[in-house]
């Protein structure tokens, strides 16, 4: 299975209702195959991590909505769950 990696993060905007939140697009690629989307959307966070960061990747794209000052601990946050569905990808290999 290839490895992904984020190539490119792209703030749209803010929030229409919650105005306190981003709207952010983060492009991976290759694309991912379906069984490593399911493994990164169904990812268990570890305990004590923030509730409302919920990542959902759709094709290339991971959508995040984070306040605007925790935008870099997010985007970090995404790549470290990238790295753990690649590396528990291939341990399974």
């Amino acid at each position: 299975m290839p490895d992904i990696r984020p190539v490119h993060v792209d703030v749209l905007g803010v929030h229409r209702v919650f105005t306190r939140l981003l709207i952010v697009e983060i492009q991976v690629e290759p694309v991912p195959p379906r069984r490593w989307a399911e493994a990164f959307n169904n990812f268990q966070e570890p305990r004590g991590a923030n509730p409302e960061f919920m990542p959902k990747l759709e094709g290339d794209i991971v959508s995040i909505s984070p306040p605007d000052n925790e935008l870099e601990t997010w985007v970090q946050a995404v790549e470290r769950r990238i790295r753990h569905v690649n590396k528990r990808l291939a341990e399974e290999q």
